[in-house]
């Protein structure tokens, strides 16, 4: 016989892995971004041992997830909020908005990010989706929590989405509708071109990556840069990346089953895959591959591959201002320290990679970010404005 408690957790109780660091944020107080939901949990204790320490397993993962992606998400409202950020940005029916400022629309994109940083992409691709409204594009950018379930995922911002536009119907109302999605979020969009019969002009995928196991290199390429340019990566986060790593046995569809979903049902025709050369997890060359010779679309694809200057984590960069000297100089005695303490560790590059951010060559690193950031919005604007005409799912 089972005995059962019912507790409401705390929204806000993070994992013992990053509680000091959190603390550390609340010394810069500031509104919420996104709060969690309220839920009320059973737990039941019966004879099922192993049963229960994999429930406890998973339960534990995905809230290690959440604790990690609403710390990013933190670290990134609160940089922005100190430099001054965009005031442009609306949300509409869960979704957020950014509409052209002083120009007619010329498309609409639905834009996902990737794993814990499309918590907040009005924040995390902050620079990224302005450029492209700055090109005459109204973005709409849809959130998720992060979590294992993709099939879940998809549904949900396909389902913002769609609200969305309705709500917005005389501003985005027979223009031309992309998808973009970045790592993770171009996984979602081919799983929402899957299992939707939805009128597209085609997709963007950038740094695909369909990876369901979480290796230190991947969650460090998906994480912000500005969590590095900013705050020094602390002692607590290793052992959270390891956790991590214990949850990939949960991710649904894995991804063989999602590399069938799309070979089988995938239907938009009209796709831009984009590989970053310094990206080391990308998986573009694969998707290519099942695309233009596995799919059921392959006859009718119409696919464009480019290779562009940056890494894995280019859209993800922001626009930093010019840092005071006696900044740049507590930085940078900041960042030594990091790089002795670090030293022999797998850290130590990323730590040097701190240093020299906001040091003395800040100003040439944030103007080659800045290079490769328009090179990479007027690659896709340009696509998109010559692949303008609607083509609906596949029949």
């Amino acid at each position: 016989m089972a005995n059962c408690v019912f507790t409401s957790p705390s929204p806000f109780q993070l994992h013992t892995h990053i509680r000091s660091f959190s603390e550390s944020l609340l010394k810069f107080p500031s509104p919420p971004v996104f709060r969690p939901r309220l839920t009320r949990r059973i737990f039941c204790n019966y004879d099922g041992s192993n049963r229960n320490n994999q429930t406890q397993s998973s339960s534990n993962s995905v809230q290690l997830y959440r604790d990690f992606e609403r710390l990013l998400t933190e670290t990134v409202r609160q940089s922005q909020s100190a430099w001054g950020g965009s005031s442009d940005w609306s949300q509409v029916e869960g979704a957020w908005v950014l509409k052209p400022k002083g120009l007619k629309p010329k498309s609409v994109v639905h834009f996902v990010g990737g794993i814990f940083v499309g918590a907040a992409p009005q924040l995390t691709y902050r620079l990224f989706l302005e450029r492209l409204s700055e090109k005459g594009v109204l973005v709409i950018a849809t959130p998720y929590a992060s979590g294992f379930d993709y099939f879940f995922i998809a549904d949900e911002v396909q389902s913002k989405f769609d609200r969305c536009l309705r709500f917005l119907q005389e501003t985005g109302h027979d223009l031309p509708t992309f998808g973009i999605g970045h790592s993770l979020g171009s996984v979602i969009h081919l799983l929402i071109g899957s299992r939707y019969a939805i009128p597209r002009s085609g997709n963007v995928l950038m740094a695909f990556n369909n990876q369901a196991e979480m290796t230190l290199k991947q969650i460090e390429s998906l994480s912000p840069p500005i969590m590095k340019q900013v705050l020094p990566l602390v002692e607590q986060l290793p052992p959270l990346y390891m956790d991590l790593a214990k949850g990939r046995e949960d991710f649904s569809p894995k991804p063989e089953e999602a590399q069938r979903l799309i070979k089988s049902y995938y239907g938009i025709s009209r796709n831009l895959l984009i590989k970053f050369k310094d990206d080391s997890i990308d998986e573009t060359p694969k998707l290519a591959k099942v695309l233009s010779s596995e799919s059921a679309i392959s006859s009718m694809l119409d696919m464009s591959i480019r290779s562009l200057p940056g890494d894995h984590g280019l859209p993800l960069q922001q626009a930093l201002p010019d840092v005071p000297p006696a900044m740049a100089d507590a930085v940078n005695r900041g960042g030594e320290l990091l790089v002795n303490l670090s030293a022999g560790t797998p850290w130590e590059t990323v730590a040097k990679e701190v240093s020299n951010t906001l040091g003395v060559e800040s100003s040439i690193i944030r103007a080659e970010i800045s290079k490769d950031m328009n090179n990479l919005v007027e690659v896709i604007t340009s696509w998109m404005a010559s692949n303008s005409g609607t083509k609906l799912f596949r029949p």
